[in-house]
């Protein structure tokens, strides 16, 4: 069985980790659009469009595996509401159970 809290704080620790790794990746391309030999627009696109793509592609390959079902291991990741700010996340309302194999999900109280 698994609880709601338990769920919850897998949930918020993901997008906490998620949100500081494309927070983090604004400085890195900002220094690569700063030296990079381009146009402009070339520069806002790495700028802006950079950590766009990081952050969807982490929501993708990173997220979706940190939050696991211990019984089968498939992902919980849809079960929350997958808010990129951390103290936003919360659990989609009427979870009952794991997608993937059933697994109880208890309630918080």
């Amino acid at each position: 069985m698994i609880s709601q809290k338990w769920l919850l704080k897998r949930l918020i620790r993901t997008a906490q980790l998620w949100s500081l790794l494309t927070m983090a990746s604004v400085v890195v391309f900002g220094v690569i659009a700063g030296l990079a030999p381009l146009p402009e627009g070339g520069k806002v696109a790495i700028l802006f469009g950079g950590p766009l793509l990081l952050s969807s592609w982490l929501e993708k390959t990173m997220c979706r595996k940190m939050v696991t079902c211990p019984d089968c291991g498939g992902s919980l990741w849809e079960l929350g509401t997958g808010n990129f700010k951390p103290r936003r996340m919360k659990l989609k309302p009427g979870i009952k159970e794991c997608p993937h194999c059933q697994t109880r999900i208890l309630s918080a109280g």
